[in-house]
């Protein structure tokens, strides 16, 4: 009987998780959201405490947003876990905001990359770069607009750009938000609002079975 509980019990919480998830990832793995992103309105971010970044190329325009998209590359649908910035090979990649190098690296996807903390919840990634600052090093501490690198097209790209994200908390979220930009691209569809009415998060899960939804 304490077997037939416990399954009851188990079958109850699966029900009512699954009834209170965001409509998004009860469609099923094609449409889930990635579990380290979080989508917000501009009012959630108005009050997350987060200053207004710089742009990482000040004037480029933004080429692709954060969301679900159709890549470039892969020609099938995957959600773009940040924004893209258009501009040529070899053009300046600034740092957002004054921080830390975290992390200097390498990916398949995401090519040549670099990750500045900014505060305990805060970091900013920049992808896809043809280079690193000359004698840019992990620890080393970086001033608003300071060069971190130059735009490439290293990683899974159809051409050049910068790749870059904002991480809060642990949870990727829309960089548009936080960018002093002079005014948020149309969406197609949308026009300029805002693309999300309401928060939806998704709980984090295992980063391997995750991987597949990102885009860069």
């Amino acid at each position: 009987m304490g077997n037939f509980r416990m399954w009851s019990c188990g079958l109850a919480l699966l029900a009512s998780v699954l009834a209170s998830a965001p409509a998004a990832a009860r469609r099923g793995s094609a449409e889930a959201l990635p579990f380290d992103v979080r989508l917000q309105t501009a009012g959630d971010a108005a009050g997350d405490g987060i200053p207004m970044l710089a742009p990482p190329i000040p004037g480029a325009p933004v080429t692709s947003s954060f969301g679900w998209r159709r890549n470039p590359v892969l020609k099938h649908r995957r959600f773009h876990a940040g924004i893209d910035f258009g501009a040529a090979v070899g053009a300046p990649v600034a740092a957002a905001a004054d921080g830390v190098v975290e992390e200097i690296g390498m990916a398949s996807d995401l090519g040549r990359y670099v990750v500045i903390r900014h505060d305990a919840r805060l970091s900013t990634r920049y992808g896809h770069l043809s280079a690193v600052a000359p004698g840019l090093q992990v620890g080393e501490a970086v001033a608003v607009g300071g060069r971190i690198g130059a735009v490439g097209r290293s990683g899974w790209t159809s051409g050049p750009n910068l790749h870059f994200e904002v991480v809060l908390d642990g949870y990727r979220i829309d960089p548009e938000l936080h960018l002093q930009l002079p005014a948020l691209l149309p969406v197609a569809g949308l026009g300029a609002a805002r693309r999300y009415n309401d928060v939806q998060i998704v709980g984090r899960g295992n980063a391997s079975r995750i991987a597949t939804f990102f885009d860069h």
